[in-house]
C-alpha cells in the first residue's frame, strides 16, 4: 500500500512537471520561454524579426510602437537566439510578459511591421 501511495504521489509531481508554466511558446515561428531568469527568443522563421517584451501590469500604462527598421533596431536573424535579463524589461518582475513579434517590411514611407503577433509568458 505504501509503494502504491509513493508511485501515486510521483505520478502527480511528473504531470505538474510536464504541464509546467514556463513551457516555450511558439507564436508563428517565434518560440520564446522564460528560463533561469531570462527571456530567451529563438527565431524559427527564414527572416529577420524584431522583438519586443514587456510586464502585462506595465503594458497597460505603457505606449510604444514598433520599430522595424534594422538600420535603427537590432532584428534577431533566422535561426539565432536571443536571451536578455528579466531584469531589463520593463515589468520584468511581473508574473507575467507580454511577449510580442513582427517582421520589417520596407515601403515607399520607410520601414513598417507585417504585423504584430503576441503571447502571454509566465515568469514563475
Amino acid at each position: 500500500m505504501r509503494l502504491t501511495h509513493s508511485l501515486s504521489a510521483f505520478a502527480l509531481l511528473l504531470a505538474a512537471a510536464c504541464s509546467s508554466s514556463l513551457a516555450p511558446v511558439n507564436v508563428g515561428g517565434v518560440v520564446a520561454r522564460v528560463d533561469d531568469g531570462q527571456l530567451v527568443v529563438r527565431n524559427e522563421t527564414h527572416s529577420p524579426v524584431f522583438t519586443f517584451a514587456i510586464g502585462r501590469e506595465t503594458a497597460t500604462r505603457t505606449d510604444w510602437i514598433p520599430c522595424a527598421d534594422p538600420e535603427r533596431c537590432d532584428p534577431l536573424a533566422p535561426g539565432a537566439t536571443r536571451r536578455t535579463a528579466l531584469a531589463e524589461i520593463m515589468g520584468g518582475d511581473e508574473p507575467e510578459l507580454f511577449f510580442t513579434w513582427w517582421h520589417g517590411v520596407a515601403t515607399p514611407n520607410g520601414w513598417k511591421p507585417d504585423s504584430i503577433r503576441t503571447a502571454v509568458l509566465k515568469t514563475r
